[in-house]
């Protein structure tokens, strides 16, 4: 099912994850002030709790790259988040 939406859901924990952020369009979403999905972490699915070494991270386009939550650290791959 890869590019659709399966479900929605307010928080999850992913394994073996893959970071992807589309460099050209997010200069675009810049520059033109559009919204376009640019970004994206692929993993699979934890069952249960988070688990203890997952990291909470987030994506602003004002700010490139995949970043830890409360630290602002930039983050380029991850076991599990």
């Amino acid at each position: 099912m890869r590019g659709l939406v399966a479900v929605h859901v307010p928080a999850l924990a992913l394994a073996g994850c893959r970071l992807y952020a589309g460099e050209s369009a997010w200069l675009r979403c810049l520059r033109t002030g559009d919204r376009d999905v640019h970004a994206w972490v692929a993993g699979t699915p934890v069952d249960g709790p988070r688990p203890r070494p997952a990291v909470r991270i987030s994506y602003r386009l004002a700010e490139p790259g995949f970043r830890r939550r409360y630290t602002g650290a930039v983050i380029t791959s991850a076991n599990v988040i």
